[in-house]
């Protein structure tokens, strides 16, 4: 049926498609004639040879080695010794005892500091245990202190050497005086850069003396105050 399908309706020949369609039922003669045919002996070496060359000129598979891997030389890790850690052992606290009176020896100390501040004027009496200060005595030394300030003052000078060569500053000197006004002692403080500015100063306390007789209110032998001085240049 495949064939008949593959010849097609109308072939070449009537007997051509009847003789391929025997199914094995071929002529004797026919038969006899195909099976004594024989190739020639020439023509079998001849296609022997060819069988040959075919073999001959056939690639040759070549088996490449696999790359040999590298031999990589293993490292060993470095071993790094703990760096050790002197650690102090760990000291005690304070108890909170020790604290306190650590505390308490700190408030102390600061309010005996800032309990006795250095006045500007003060009067050395020569029995410690002398009268507490009183408003009164206060201002009284307050007005003596302006007082003698004042006539300090107007017994000052500027230096015509200092002035000539632009010098100025400030200088301040602690005075001490007994009860008659009289000067005991008169020293610089807080000193100028200028000399001539610092002689100045002292020149003029001394020019000053004698000051006013200490007023009752202010008790003691003697009294010591300080006066600020200052040039400056016009």
């Amino acid at each position: 049926m495949l064939l008949a399908t593959w010849i097609g309706n109308v072939p070449l020949s009537s007997d051509y498609r009847d003789s391929l369609l025997k199914v094995g039922d071929v002529d004797a003669g026919l038969r006899g004639r195909f099976a004594s045919i024989t190739p020639a002996a020439s023509r079998t070496t001849e296609i022997a040879a060819w069988s040959k060359a075919a073999a001959i000129e056939a690639p040759v598979a070549v088996e490449t080695p696999a790359a040999a891997k590298p031999d990589v030389p293993k490292l060993d890790a470095p071993t790094i010794d703990k760096p050790k850690l002197d650690i102090p052992p760990p000291v005690a606290r304070q108890s909170s005892a020790s604290k306190s009176s650590v505390a308490a020896a700190v408030v102390a100390q600061v309010a005996s500091s800032s309990a006795a501040p250095a006045p500007t004027a003060v009067a050395e009496d020569d029995d410690e245990d002398g009268p507490a200060l009183t408003a009164q005595t206060l201002l009284a030394r307050q007005f003596y202190v302006s007082d003698s300030i004042k006539k300090i003052r107007a017994k000052t000078k500027y230096p015509q050497r200092a002035l000539d060569r632009n010098q100025a500053g400030n200088v301040r000197v602690a005075v001490i005086v007994d009860r008659d006004g009289n000067l005991i002692s008169s020293n610089i403080i807080e000193s100028s850069q200028y000399d001539l500015l610092n002689k100045e100063a002292l020149d003029a306390i001394k020019r000053s003396a004698p000051f006013p007789a200490l007023p009752e209110a202010i008790t003691g032998t003697r009294f010591e105050f300080s006066v600020p001085m200052r040039w400056a240049l016009p």
